[in-house]
Protein backbone atom coordinates (compact mmCIF):
# COMPACT_ATOMS: atom_id res chain seq x y z
CA UNK A 1 0.00 0.00 0.00
CA UNK A 2 3.03 2.30 0.35
CA UNK A 3 2.70 3.45 -3.28
CA UNK A 4 -0.51 5.23 -2.24
CA UNK A 5 1.18 7.26 0.52
CA UNK A 6 1.97 10.26 -1.69
CA UNK A 7 -1.35 10.21 -3.52
CA UNK A 8 -3.43 9.95 -0.35
CA UNK A 9 -1.29 12.60 1.36
CA UNK A 10 -1.98 14.97 -1.53
CA UNK A 11 -5.70 14.32 -1.27
CA UNK A 12 -5.54 14.84 2.50
CA UNK A 13 -3.84 18.19 2.00
CA UNK A 14 -6.66 19.28 -0.29
CA UNK A 15 -9.37 18.00 2.04
CA UNK A 16 -7.95 20.05 4.89
CA UNK A 17 -8.80 23.17 2.85
CA UNK A 18 -12.46 22.26 2.18
CA UNK A 19 -13.58 20.20 5.17
CA UNK A 20 -13.41 22.32 8.34
CA UNK A 21 -13.24 19.37 10.75
CA UNK A 22 -10.62 17.40 8.81
CA UNK A 23 -6.98 17.35 9.91
CA UNK A 24 -4.03 15.54 8.37
CA UNK A 25 -3.81 13.38 11.50
CA UNK A 26 -7.19 11.86 10.58
CA UNK A 27 -5.42 10.00 7.76
CA UNK A 28 -1.66 10.29 8.35
CA UNK A 29 0.59 8.79 10.99
CA UNK A 30 3.03 11.01 12.88
CA UNK A 31 5.76 10.04 10.42
CA UNK A 32 3.46 10.83 7.49
CA UNK A 33 2.78 14.29 8.91
CA UNK A 34 6.51 14.86 9.53
CA UNK A 35 7.30 13.99 5.91
CA UNK A 36 4.46 16.20 4.67
CA UNK A 37 5.88 19.09 6.72
CA UNK A 38 9.37 18.41 5.33
CA UNK A 39 8.04 18.37 1.77
CA UNK A 40 6.42 21.77 2.26
CA UNK A 41 9.34 23.30 4.14
CA UNK A 42 11.69 22.52 1.23
CA UNK A 43 8.98 23.44 -1.31
CA UNK A 44 9.32 20.00 -2.89
CA UNK A 45 7.56 19.00 -6.10
CA UNK A 46 5.57 15.87 -6.90
CA UNK A 47 8.70 13.83 -7.57
CA UNK A 48 10.15 14.86 -4.22
CA UNK A 49 6.91 13.85 -2.54
CA UNK A 50 6.94 10.51 -4.33
CA UNK A 51 10.41 9.85 -2.91
CA UNK A 52 9.54 11.00 0.60
CA UNK A 53 6.44 8.81 0.71
CA UNK A 54 7.77 5.72 -1.10
CA UNK A 55 9.11 3.82 1.89
CA UNK A 56 7.97 0.19 1.39
CA UNK A 57 8.60 -0.60 5.05
CA UNK A 58 6.46 2.22 6.38
CA UNK A 59 2.87 2.86 5.45
CA UNK A 60 2.32 6.45 6.53
CA UNK A 61 -1.44 6.14 6.46
CA UNK A 62 -3.43 5.48 9.62
CA UNK A 63 -5.30 2.18 9.70
CA UNK A 64 -8.92 2.87 8.78
CA UNK A 65 -8.18 6.19 7.05
CA UNK A 66 -10.36 5.05 4.15
CA UNK A 67 -13.37 4.45 6.44
CA UNK A 68 -13.48 8.00 7.79
CA UNK A 69 -16.27 10.48 6.98
CA UNK A 70 -13.73 12.50 4.95
CA UNK A 71 -12.94 9.45 2.80
CA UNK A 72 -16.66 8.87 2.22
CA UNK A 73 -17.10 12.53 1.25
CA UNK A 74 -14.16 12.38 -1.15
CA UNK A 75 -15.49 9.19 -2.80
CA UNK A 76 -18.87 10.83 -3.24
CA UNK A 77 -17.53 13.97 -4.94
CA UNK A 78 -14.91 12.22 -7.07
CA UNK A 79 -16.61 9.02 -8.21
CA UNK A 80 -17.32 9.37 -11.90
CA UNK A 81 -18.63 12.89 -11.53
CA UNK A 82 -21.57 11.65 -9.49
CA UNK A 83 -22.90 9.95 -12.66
CA UNK A 84 -23.68 13.31 -14.21
CA UNK A 85 -23.18 13.93 -17.92
CA UNK A 86 -20.06 15.88 -18.80
CA UNK A 87 -19.52 18.58 -21.38
CA UNK A 88 -17.50 16.94 -24.12
CA UNK A 89 -15.57 16.31 -26.12
CA UNK A 90 -13.03 14.88 -23.70
CA UNK A 91 -9.61 13.36 -24.31
CA UNK A 92 -8.23 11.06 -21.59
CA UNK A 93 -4.57 10.01 -21.76
CA UNK A 94 -3.20 7.20 -19.62
CA UNK A 95 0.19 5.52 -19.38
CA UNK A 96 -0.06 1.88 -18.38
CA UNK A 97 2.90 2.25 -15.99
CA UNK A 98 1.72 5.47 -14.34
CA UNK A 99 2.28 5.22 -10.57
CA UNK A 100 0.22 8.37 -9.91
CA UNK A 101 -2.93 7.53 -11.87
CA UNK A 102 -3.40 3.79 -11.87
CA UNK A 103 -4.35 2.51 -15.32
CA UNK A 104 -6.88 -0.11 -14.16
CA UNK A 105 -8.74 2.56 -12.16
CA UNK A 106 -8.75 5.02 -15.07
CA UNK A 107 -9.85 2.34 -17.53
CA UNK A 108 -12.69 1.24 -15.23
CA UNK A 109 -13.81 4.86 -14.73
CA UNK A 110 -13.76 5.61 -18.45
CA UNK A 111 -15.70 2.45 -19.27
CA UNK A 112 -18.22 3.18 -16.51
CA UNK A 113 -18.69 6.70 -17.86
CA UNK A 114 -19.09 5.42 -21.42
CA UNK A 115 -21.66 2.82 -20.30
CA UNK A 116 -23.65 5.51 -18.46
CA UNK A 117 -23.39 8.01 -21.33
CA UNK A 118 -23.02 6.08 -24.59
CA UNK A 119 -23.43 9.23 -26.68
CA UNK A 120 -20.59 10.97 -24.85
CA UNK A 121 -17.76 12.37 -26.93
CA UNK A 122 -14.86 10.72 -25.14
CA UNK A 123 -11.57 9.48 -26.58
CA UNK A 124 -9.45 7.32 -24.27
CA UNK A 125 -5.84 6.69 -25.29
CA UNK A 126 -3.68 4.25 -23.30
CA UNK A 127 0.03 4.13 -24.03
CA UNK A 128 1.81 0.92 -23.04
CA UNK A 129 4.95 1.00 -20.89
CA UNK A 130 4.66 4.77 -20.32
CA UNK A 131 4.55 6.57 -16.97
CA UNK A 132 2.92 9.79 -15.74
CA UNK A 133 4.56 12.74 -17.51
CA UNK A 134 6.03 10.83 -20.49
CA UNK A 135 2.49 10.01 -21.64
CA UNK A 136 2.28 13.63 -22.79
CA UNK A 137 5.34 13.17 -25.00
CA UNK A 138 4.26 9.74 -26.23
CA UNK A 139 0.96 11.09 -27.56
CA UNK A 140 2.00 14.70 -28.15
CA UNK A 141 1.36 14.63 -31.89
CA UNK A 142 -2.08 13.04 -31.52
CA UNK A 143 -3.01 15.28 -28.58
CA UNK A 144 -2.07 18.49 -30.40
CA UNK A 145 -3.93 17.37 -33.53
CA UNK A 146 -7.01 16.51 -31.45
CA UNK A 147 -6.97 19.91 -29.73
CA UNK A 148 -6.35 21.76 -33.02
CA UNK A 149 -9.33 19.99 -34.57
CA UNK A 150 -11.54 21.20 -31.69
CA UNK A 151 -10.45 24.82 -32.24
CA UNK A 152 -10.99 24.42 -35.97
CA UNK A 153 -14.57 23.37 -35.30
CA UNK A 154 -14.01 19.78 -36.33
CA UNK A 155 -16.84 17.52 -35.30
CA UNK A 156 -16.35 14.63 -32.96
CA UNK A 157 -18.18 11.41 -33.63
CA UNK A 158 -20.67 10.58 -30.88
CA UNK A 159 -19.72 7.72 -28.62
CA UNK A 160 -16.62 6.56 -26.82
CA UNK A 161 -13.42 5.62 -28.60
CA UNK A 162 -10.73 3.58 -26.88
CA UNK A 163 -7.24 3.30 -28.35
CA UNK A 164 -4.09 1.51 -27.20
CA UNK A 165 -0.67 2.66 -28.42
CA UNK A 166 2.29 0.30 -28.33
CA UNK A 167 5.93 0.85 -29.28
CA UNK A 168 6.54 -0.28 -32.85
CA UNK A 169 9.16 -2.81 -31.77
CA UNK A 170 8.25 -3.33 -28.13
CA UNK A 171 9.67 -1.50 -25.13
CA UNK A 172 12.61 -3.90 -24.79
CA UNK A 173 13.53 -3.67 -28.45
CA UNK A 174 14.51 -0.01 -28.69
CA UNK A 175 18.10 -0.95 -29.49
CA UNK A 176 19.82 0.97 -26.73
CA UNK A 177 23.20 -0.50 -25.88
CA UNK A 178 23.49 -2.72 -28.94
CA UNK A 179 26.80 -2.84 -30.78
CA UNK A 180 27.23 -0.72 -33.91
CA UNK A 181 26.51 -2.67 -37.03
CA UNK A 182 23.59 -4.47 -35.47
CA UNK A 183 20.04 -3.22 -35.66
CA UNK A 184 20.46 -0.40 -33.16
CA UNK A 185 17.85 2.06 -34.41
CA UNK A 186 14.23 2.60 -33.44
CA UNK A 187 11.19 4.33 -34.89
CA UNK A 188 10.59 7.86 -33.63
CA UNK A 189 7.54 10.04 -34.24
CA UNK A 190 8.13 13.22 -36.22
CA UNK A 191 6.56 15.48 -33.61
CA UNK A 192 7.18 18.83 -35.26
CA UNK A 193 6.51 17.82 -38.88
CA UNK A 194 10.02 18.87 -39.94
Amino acid sequence: MFQNNARITGIAQGLSTVLPNFTLSDWLTDQGIARWELLHSIKGCGLTGAQLFSDPDNDMLRPGWNATPAAAWYRHVSTNGGNRPFAGPMLVLQGTEDPNANEPVTTASVRETCAAFPEAELRYVRTENITHVPVLYAYQHGMVDWIAARFAGGEVKKGCVEEVLRPARGAGEAGFGKAWGSQDWFVEFDVFGV
